[in-house]
């Protein structure tokens, strides 16, 4: 069993082993959206809180507020206490409710250090982190990298525009300085340095990919929509778009393997030699036979289990076939050039030893029957913990409590929030306005519609395959009509427009 733990762990002592088809880190359960942003702040050190040390702030803030000592310049303790419990409080469940702390909506930097850590112990897994290793591989150069965690950085910051923004942020002053947690600090270009292209995580040609060339722009258009929207507004789309983004990324990652089994099949086949251009084409998932994107029909668990199984299972035979007729143990790609020659070379020992990959395949599935059959979304345990994040990343988050926010930012939600009823696909209020702000963003500022079909097309960029009948009728269509985003058009092809956000 020793393999399939190997080819997907990201423990120390392994991590190298078929590193370019691993995930960066080992994603784990996130119990509010939120921890998203929130982790964030602190990875790019808008918070000088760390994941272990938030929970002790957060503890603090709760026992202070609960104390005789007033820590706010602006309001009471039980003034703040109600803000905390309602406009400035996220989505929980009754078991989060009964806790004895708050949980703060990644409103401010500030709030970055009171909580929104993905567990109350140590050791908490950092999807801040996560979020800035994937972007350090979707980067073009380490100045570009540099750059954009810069204006990251200033964007996140408050400024003087937004004055309930500015209120929260000057009241969280003196907040910090009552319980003793550290103030923020400037941007430190030496700290991205450290980041960029660390061994342990940095997968260097997946920047030619069409998914790290949109992530990069997206995130670009997401931080200049920010003079546009309120503070609230503006950390609702950055929510969402972080979101589809981790959401993708690691559904991506997960189909790796299998499409470079693809990719090498479909070339001894043709009787090609890999060249340059194959890398865009193998990135961009052409030839996976087995890649399905989601849809009206797609239900979240069914999804996520297959994709998840068929991570470690065709991690593990790629790592056969790679050992086999290579020699070795696969590391990484360590560019456009050393991708072409080891596949080449692949494909070359595979050809040499006369015989058809798909009966190696099947000869070692028989051979190994018992390990591959062990496999299942919830063993080994880092599949267990990849499901659980994207089961929780995009399912609508029900609240305990009239007074909080509502979660507008999912892709999975249930009919019936009582017995099993399963969670399906579907497209919330802050998703399409999110998907409509990026697609908008790369159309000429001049044009402020586009047709049904050509928004079709648009989002299947974003691993999401509709037809026209899905957003001219339904559900979508009318979480759509009351954005204003869509209007009936018999002569338009596909029947409708989608129009220009007000807002973008």
């Amino acid at each position: 069993m020793q393999q399939i733990d190997e080819v997907i762990s990201t423990k120390p002592s392994v991590k190298k082993i078929m590193r370019f088809f691993k995930l960066e880190r080992a994603p784990e359960n996130i119990p509010s959206v939120s921890i998203l942003i929130g982790s964030l702040y602190r990875e790019i050190e808008l918070s000088k809180a760390t994941e272990d040390t938030t929970n002790a702030y957060a503890q603090k803030l709760y026992d202070k507020i609960n104390s005789q000592d007033e820590i706010g310049s602006l309001f009471s303790n039980q003034q703040l206490s109600s803000l905390f419990n309602s406009c400035l409080s996220v989505p929980k469940s009754s078991a989060q409710n009964k806790k004895e702390k708050f949980f703060l909506s990644p409103f401010v930097p500030s709030t970055g250090s009171y909580g929104l850590a993905a567990r109350n112990t140590k050791g908490a897994w950092n999807p801040g982190g996560f979020i800035i290793e994937i972007l350090a591989n979707y980067s073009p150069s380490e100045d570009e990298f540099i750059n954009v965690c810069r204006l990251l950085h200033k964007s996140l910051t408050v400024e003087g525009k937004d004055p309930w923004a500015s209120l929260i942020s000057n009241e969280f002053q003196s907040i910090n300085s009552s319980i003793g947690v550290p103030v923020n600090q400037d941007f430190d270009e030496n700290h991205f340095k450290d980041k960029y292209g660390n061994e342990k995580y940095f997968k260097n040609i997946i920047q030619y990919s069409n998914q790290a060339k949109r992530f990069f722009s997206d995130l670009h258009s997401i931080i200049q929509l920010k003079g546009s929207l309120t503070r609230q507004k503006w950390i609702g789309v950055f929510e969402a778009y972080l979101r589809i983004t981790l959401f993708n990324h690691i559904i991506y990652t997960m189909n790796l393997s299998r499409t470079y089994i693809s990719f090498i099949q479909h070339k001894i086949d043709s009787n090609e030699d890999v060249i340059d251009e194959d890398l865009e084409f193998y990135l961009n998932q052409s030839l996976s036979r087995d890649y399905v994107m989601m849809d009206v029909d797609t239900k979240r668990t069914s999804y996520i289990e297959t994709n998840v199984r068929k991570y470690c299972y065709y991690n593990t035979i790629l790592d056969a076939i790679i050992l086999k007729y290579n020699g070795d143990r696969f590391e990484d790609f360590n560019s456009r050039k050393d991708f072409v020659n080891f596949s080449n070379k692949l494909i070359r020992n595979i050809k040499n030893a006369q015989i058809d990959l798909d009966d190696f395949i099947v000869d070692y599935k028989n051979e190994h029957e018992t390990m591959l059959d062990d496999i299942s979304s919830v063993y080994p345990k880092t599949l267990k913990n990849a499901k659980e994040c994207l089961e929780y990343l995009c399912q609508k988050k029900k609240t305990s409590k009239s007074d909080t926010s509502p979660d507008v930012n999912y892709i999975f939600d249930r009919e019936f929030h009582k017995g099993n009823s399963p969670y399906r696909f579907d497209l919330s209020a802050g998703i399409i306005s999110t998907l409509c702000c990026l697609i908008f963003s790369k159309i000429s500022k001049d044009q402020n519609f586009i047709s049904g079909v050509e928004f079709i097309k648009h989002i299947k960029e974003y691993n999401m395959n509709l037809n026209i009948k899905d957003i001219s009728e339904g559900r979508i269509k009318n979480t759509m009509q009351s954005l204003g985003v869509i209007i009936d058009s018999p002569d338009t092809e596909g029947g409708v427009l989608i129009l220009r956000p007000g807002w973008i």
